[in-house]
């Protein structure tokens, strides 16, 4: 038997040491990986694709085993390309092992169609020598960040205040999600109620605008994905980062993981020197009163409806997602675990020292909506956003045309 999955290019290099350690156990059963896109929602939508013609033709999928970003969950179950992982396959004290909330994330309508692999959550990065050569600590408040900002850039100690990803993409709806937590806003709650336009989400607007008016954030923000505003940050032109949390392993790289002979180093991304003692982690800042909640991101497992092999990717599944091999493939490139034990193992904290500290922030997460119409009212969300950095429309009228637009797809 072959079982089929695809992993973006830049990550097939890590999976073959498991591929073999899984083959040489299950000698009956192949594993062949076929390289996606590096972009998730090129990926996504070959997926979407590839279960749209299997349907049409009545055939087997080509993948078995869907690697999956968190946000796809739903979409994917509702559609009905996903098989439920069986209670007496995956029992309740195997996903104990996992973080609550990275389990919770592979749910649909109370099923589990997910197995959590990695993780991911999105970080505020500070400067902790400027921080403390100003006389301040690390900012706990929107209005804080936004004060040491300015006095920083006022006494020319630094050029940018806060750098984050303002282009229109999902990049800028996680930012966007994190300032909305930390007001005490909501995008849609559990029972599909829309939260845009209520005073917290135009308040998060606001923010995120002000942050451009007030010259905090450089203007072409807007057109800034996760690696450019890395490289701002990297290369000690700003105090703050809003990224996620695989940007450590880029501030401070790991001289035991050995470099892909295939890539080529890209020298706008080498760290100042001086940074890699002087920089902090927090979760996004927030407003008085209220308690911040970084965004969460991951990619785990699941198994195509139309697979050919399904118990064979069950046990494919059930391996990935062991401690052994999490630990395995995180010892080889730095990405973050779902299994709780992980974080204090002794060997990866020497190699990773900020885990346990990661693990707090991640357990205090929020999960963007669990709803099928996902890519709709993203996509709603951030040509709204995007308008709105842009100078026209304001915050108000742009919040309210997004929550009547995202009322309008879950209406059907």
């Amino acid at each position: 038997m072959t079982l089929s999955f695809a992993v973006p290019p830049l990550e097939k290099k890590n999976w073959q040491p498991l591929i073999d350690k899984f083959e040489s156990q299950n000698p009956d059963i192949r594993l062949k990986v076929v390289p996606g896109s590096d972009v998730t929602d090129a990926l996504k939508a070959a997926y979407t694709t590839e279960f749209k013609n299997a349907e049409a033709k009545q055939a087997n999928a080509s993948y078995d085993l869907i690697y999956t970003d968190v946000v796809w969950v739903a979409e994917f179950a509702k559609a009905g390309w996903l098989k439920e992982l069986p209670p007496d396959r995956f029992p309740q004290d195997q996903l104990d092992l996992f973080l609550p909330g990275e389990v919770e994330a592979g749910r649909y309508q109370g099923k589990l169609y997910r197995l959590p692999f990695r993780t991911d959550v999105g970080l505020l990065y500070y400067r902790k020598d400027l921080l403390k050569e100003a006389g301040y600590k690390p900012p706990e408040t929107f209005d804080e960040l936004l004060a040491v900002s300015r006095l920083l850039q006022n006494n020319q100690r630094i050029e940018w205040g806060f750098v984050w990803q303002g282009q229109q993409y999902e990049g800028l709806v996680a930012t966007f999600f994190e300032v909305l937590q930390g007001f005490g806003g909501f995008w849609i709650d559990s029972s599909r109620v829309v939260g845009l336009d209520q005073p917290e989400a135009i308040a998060a607007a606001q923010f995120l605008q002000h942050t451009l008016t007030e010259k905090i954030s450089p203007e072409d923000i807007i057109t800034f994905k996760e690696s450019d505003s890395t490289q701002r940050f990297l290369k000690g032109q700003a105090a703050f980062l809003r990224n996620w949390s695989n940007v450590w392993t880029q501030i401070k790289p790991d001289p035991l993981l050995q470099p892909d002979p295939l890539l080529q180093p890209n020298p706008l991304l080498q760290p100042d020197p001086l940074l890699q003692s002087q920089v902090g982690i927090l979760p996004m800042v927030h407003a008085p009163g209220v308690i911040g909640r970084a965004c969460r991101g991951g990619w785990g497992f699941a198994v195509a409806n139309r697979s050919r092999y399904p118990e064979a990717a069950f046990r494919a599944i059930q391996f990935f997602a062991s401690e052994a091999s999490q630990r395995q493939f995180i010892l080889q490139d730095s990405y973050v675990p779902t299994i709780k034990k992980l974080f204090n193992d002794p060997e990866i904290v020497k190699r990773y020292p900020y885990f346990p500290e990661l693990v707090d922030i991640i357990k205090n997460s929020a999960s963007r909506p669990a709803i099928p119409e996902y890519e709709q009212i993203s996509g709603i969300l951030q040509n709204n956003l995007s308008k709105m950095l842009r100078g026209q429309p304001s915050p108000e009228e742009a919040m309210t045309t997004a929550a009547q637009e995202t009322r309008v797809v879950l209406k059907g």
